[in-house]
């Protein structure tokens, strides 16, 4: 259910181009960017994925297996140390326009947060939301 997607790393996946951006940097869709100096050939134009709000898995999934327990079917499949992951992705165009349809939210990190939030209370043993009908252990 939390299946979570690997980040690429700027220095280990090559050859693909993976830029990190800082916060008052140039985009990789804008004109003066550097990599829109790299060659590429007429019948391709540049495409990308952004990730925003990285964290390691690891995290999240302890967050997770401290309510769900580490054999429950909501963390299967989400053991990743040393992996990174994104709260959220997209794909923007060579234009700088975000693609319809690919903004793509983080259930992992979405879960954590709403476990973190105030409207998480026990009862009975139970972990309980308000206005939600999710229940973890006991009855």
């Amino acid at each position: 259910m939390f299946d979570v997607q690997k980040v690429p790393d700027p220095v280990r996946d090559r050859p693909r181009v993976v830029v990190d951006v800082a916060s008052d940097g140039l985009l990789p869709w804008q004109p003066e960017h550097p990599v829109q100096q790299r060659p590429i050939r007429s019948e391709y134009e540049w495409c990308y994925t952004v990730y925003l709000g990285l964290y390691e898995v690891a995290r999240v999934v302890g967050q997770l297996c401290s309510v769900f327990g580490p054999e429950s079917p909501y963390t299967a499949g989400t053991r990743g140390q040393g992996v990174t992951s994104a709260v959220m992705a997209f794909a923007v165009g060579p234009d700088g326009v975000i693609g319809p349809d690919t903004p793509v939210l983080s259930s992992a990190a979405w879960a954590t947060g709403r476990l973190r939030s105030q409207g998480r209370v026990q009862r009975n043993g139970s972990t309980v939301w308000h206005g939600s009908r999710v229940r973890s252990g006991g009855r």
